[in-house]
């Protein structure tokens, strides 16, 4: 099986994948600075959502196929909220105050994702492995997309496995799935580690939302057979 980095490199030439289209590179939004300097109660909200059910997939509570439906939703409601235009308005500016180069030195603070993912009950750091091209590749991206399209193809993805795992709750014994399909999750999984990590490092307002979707997507994976990262 070909590494993550091809599989990054690979996700960051076709986008989402063919059975969704667009591109799921992230834009960035507020810089750190004034990441919490204005709490919005949607977002609040949204956050608090998120976490319940990222704790719920985790701890085996509920159907997972809901699960999937309920994530869906809210990014859905992301995209409805205006969050696409204003960080994309955002990016802008961080390009014409920065630039590229200064953007993609940018590092994670270790603190702020470790309390990000204490919100969603998530103890152990994830190891993200995208390297300076990948980060180069998903900015670029994210330039030349914008955020509407990414946040609409994630949303597509979550609804797309929900019925996958509402069919594998009522079979009586665990079955892998296919190899093919297994693999273009696992493509859409390093995807998600890797804007994960471009949004907790351009904006930690928003880092909880991002990891949250990753470990809901990872533990989706492991459930149906695929592959256990987390």
């Amino acid at each position: 099986m070909q590494n993550r980095r091809t599989f990054l490199g690979s996700a960051a030439a076709a986008g989402v994948g063919a059975a969704v289209g667009g591109s799921l590179f992230l834009p960035t939004s507020r810089p750190h600075a004034q990441a919490h300097a204005v709490i919005d109660p949607v977002m609040a909200e949204l956050q608090k959502q998120l976490a319940d059910t990222v704790i719920a997939i985790r701890k085996g509570r509920g159907k997972a196929g809901e699960h999937a439906r309920r994530i869906a939703g809210h990014v859905r409601l992301l995209n409805a909220h205006g969050v696409a235009a204003a960080a994309d308005a955002q990016l802008r500016r961080l390009l014409r105050q920065e630039g590229r180069d200064a953007l993609l030195a940018r590092e994670i603070d270790p603190k702020m994702l470790a309390a990000e993912m204490n919100a969603i009950g998530i103890e152990r750091l994830p190891t993200f492995s995208a390297t300076s091209a990948d980060r180069a590749l998903m900015l670029d991206a994210t330039i030349t997309h914008g955020m509407a399209a990414t946040l609409t193809a994630i949303s597509a993805r979550f609804d797309e496995i929900a019925p996958v795992l509402d069919r594998h709750a009522v079979t009586t014994v665990a079955v892998r799935q296919d190899g093919d399909e297994c693999w273009q999750w696992l493509i859409f999984l390093t995807n998600l580690e890797s804007v994960s990590w471009e949004w907790c490092v351009l904006n930690p307002m928003l880092c909880s939302l991002f990891i949250g979707f990753y470990y809901a997507w990872a533990s989706f994976m492991c459930a149906l057979g695929c592959l256990c990262v987390v």
